[in-house]
């Protein structure tokens, strides 16, 4: 009787090698489906990603044309800013005090005031001032300049007219504020004032601060 054991080793063979190429392919077809997985998520995160990360300006806010004087001596802002100015700090009748409208607009930008009140006890009971910011972004300009804020302030007793102040600040120094200026035609040379003739009277300067400088109009009524 012949014997069928090489007949039996031949299919066993086949049949091992069969399954050894079925589980490789199947493998590689795993490993490829979890690299395929992997690369699609990835390429979702960093689509998400570039549609989350913020939009950065190419170019500076410019303000040039929109801070502009009707009357550069006088400290007179065309409609738009001596409104501006006016909703940074106004007199509330009903309230009876100094407040802050909600918002100020300034160009196209909304920007919101921040009032604070300092108590002057040294110059006489009640005496105190009321003082009004709105900051610009960092990459505001006027005239070239890096304009910082716009603040409104008032100086006196409760109920009484006081001093008003108007001012702008910058981050440059002050002789660069001045080179600006002159070229507004108004020249004021350091450490002194120019005198407003209209209204009620008054002064402007441009003076240090110690982020740059500003310029300051200060009416005595």
């Amino acid at each position: 009787m012949r014997s069928r054991r090489p007949a039996f080793a031949i299919v066993a063979l086949v049949a091992a090698i069969g399954c050894w190429l079925v589980v490789g392919e199947t493998a590689r077809g795993s490993t490829r489906g979890v690299a395929s997985a992997f690369a699609s998520g990835s390429a979702s995160q960093v689509a998400a990603s570039a549609h989350e990360a913020p939009l950065r300006r190419t170019s500076a806010i410019d303000l040039s044309d929109v801070i502009r004087f009707a009357e550069v001596g006088e400290c007179r802002f065309v409609p738009e800013i001596h409104q501006a100015f006016d909703r940074v700090l106004f007199y509330d009748e009903a309230l009876r005090d100094w407040r802050a409208a909600p918002s100020v607009t300034v160009g196209t930008l909304a920007l919101v005031p921040i009032r604070t009140i300092y108590p002057l006890e040294a110059e006489g009971h009640g005496m105190r001032k009321i003082e009004s910011v709105i900051r610009f972004p960092d990459d505001a300009r006027w005239r070239g300049l890096r304009i910082r804020e716009m603040a409104s302030s008032v100086k006196g007793y409760p109920d009484i007219d006081g001093f008003v102040r108007w001012e702008l600040s910058f981050r440059e120094s002050p002789a660069a504020l001045r080179r600006v200026m002159a070229a507004q035609g108004l020249s004021i040379p350091a450490g002194a004032w120019h005198d407003m003739e209209k209204g009620c009277g008054g002064y402007m300067t441009m003076e240090p601060r110690t982020d740059g400088s500003s310029l300051s109009c200060t009416w005595t009524c």
